[in-house]
């Protein structure tokens, strides 16, 4: 066969897959216009005949939730109205006063202060815990949901917001405090409770020198901020860390992995394995900080995605015992795709990740217990709680993570004395007393079990401090 045929015979091979190829391309393209063509034709009906008038926009967004929870229970559509309070949650930051608040009720004339944000206009303007905001701007909160109340005291950095606000006990009239909104960090990262300044005490044992530093979620500056904290501890000398990532949902994939590089030398940290993603792998680059010191982490079952990178990294590098519950098991990795010009946006599932021992963290809907999921506590350190008692845990936690705030004047108000043991047997209400936790309103809570995570994390640290020098024998 001559080269000219030869060339001919390619030639005519190569038009026929061409040919081919367009015409399965074409035959997608008119499977694919049908679809569209029966959803535009499904919505068209319900619009036109539905037997009260509907929203198009609504009826679209649920369409669009209706597919993605077909795929998993992480993807989901975020509209116009929420998308503004989800960029707030991942970059841990918003223009605002700096107050965390009490549940409301819209019939509460009220929004009550939990407690003011350490070292923001709220808390320089004497704005202190357990305080009533009675108006914003001259609008009373009474009739207000609380979402509505918290969009009336945000807003851009750098404009004023006046509120008026009444003191505990509540006898004096309310006090009209005008403010001038700034850009407020979420703090992700807390210690064990606060020092007379309010500043964070991270000593859980200042005679051993033992840190207790809590992470309840993983946001922009999560890694900023507990780099300064466990250089701060570091510079005090300390001689054990306990990092508490319990009830800790997870969030932004790189901070995980930042957090991850500041206790390793080397060695992989996490990787990603996606269907139209590259996949990657995450390494830690000699950025160590407490080389040698001993760490211990504490999850439970509500600690999930970001939360079970960390565990499971240090886990798999020996450089932390892991105590507490197993883990959620959530493996699987979100983009935030914007949509709508940017008004709102996709959070899709587009790769899962594995530990660095190549192993499974995802639990998926027909995983079984005795499955490789999520991440388990180390031999020896499996420790539960009750569904009481890890309520009792977080109603406690929320007392000493309170910032009572400071006087306009400067001064800080004097911490409540504790009650003896026949003033704790009387009913808050009969003694005038306000209750400090939310959900004290209306019942006495149990007294706080001792948090036997915490108790066995510690004496595991102590044990490792005060182990004895392994002795070199010399001849």
């Amino acid at each position: 066969m001559s080269r000219t045929l030869l060339a001919w015979v390619f030639v005519l091979i190569t038009t026929v897959l061409v040919a081919w190829q367009a015409a399965q391309s074409e035959t997608v393209k008119s499977d694919e216009a049908e679809l569209y063509r029966l959803f535009v034709d499904a919505l068209e009906h319900v619009d036109r005949n539905y037997v009260k008038e509907v929203n198009r926009r609504e009826l679209i967004e649920h369409a669009i939730n209706g597919m993605l929870e077909e795929l998993d229970p992480y993807s989901n559509f975020i509209p116009p109205t929420e998308f503004k309070q989800f960029n707030q949650a991942t970059t841990g930051k918003f223009g605002g006063v700096g107050i965390q608040v009490r549940p409301k009720k819209q019939s509460e004339p009220f929004l009550e202060v939990l407690s003011p944000v350490l070292g923001t206009p709220a808390y320089e303007a004497g704005i202190l815990a357990d305080d009533r905001i009675i108006s914003v701007n001259g609008k009373p909160v009474e009739g207000m949901s609380q979402n509505e109340v918290v969009e009336n005291l945000t807003g851009e950095p750098g404009t004023p917001v006046t509120v008026s606000v009444k003191h505990s006990p509540y006898e004096e009239p309310a006090v009209d405090i005008t403010l001038t909104r700034a850009l407020i960090n979420i703090q992700s990262v807390l210690g064990e409770g606060h020092q007379p300044d309010d500043s964070w005490n991270y000593f859980i044992d200042p005679e051993q020198k033992i840190a207790y530093i809590r992470v309840t979620s993983f946001v922009q500056e999560t890694a900023a901020e507990l780099r300064r904290s466990l250089e701060k501890v570091q510079a005090d000398g300390v001689k054990g860390v306990i990092i508490d990532l319990r009830d800790n949902p997870g969030g932004l994939l790189t901070s995980a992995i930042e957090i991850c590089d500041l206790f390793l030398k080397e060695g992989v940290i996490v990787s990603t394995k996606g269907r139209n993603t590259q996949d990657k792998s995450y390494t830690a680059t000699a950025d160590e900080i407490l080389a040698g010191i001993p760490m211990a982490i504490l999850i439970n079952r509500w600690s999930a995605s970001a939360s079970e990178i960390v565990s499971a990294c240090l886990q798999d590098h020996h450089r932390a015992v892991v105590i507490g519950e197993r883990s959620f098991g959530k493996g699987s990795v979100q983009n935030v795709i914007e949509l709508d010009d940017g008004k709102s946006a996709l959070k899709l599932t587009t790769a899962s990740y594995r530990r660095p021992s190549g192993k499974n963290i995802h639990r998926f809907k027909d995983s079984k217990e005795e499955d490789d999921w999520g991440v388990r506590p180390d031999e020896g350190f499996l420790i539960t709680l009750s569904d009481e008692a890890h309520r009792a845990y977080l109603v406690e936690r929320s007392k000493r993570d309170r910032v009572r705030g400071k006087r306009a004047d400067g001064s800080h108000p004097e911490p409540p004395s504790k009650p003896s043991v026949d003033e704790s047997k009387k009913d808050p209400a009969e003694a005038g007393d306000k209750p400090s936790a939310p959900d004290e309103a209306n019942e006495k809570e149990p007294a706080s079990p001792v948090d036997t995570q915490l108790a066995k994390a510690v004496e595991f640290i102590r044990g490792k401090i005060n182990a004895p020098a392994p002795t070199v024998e010399t001849k």
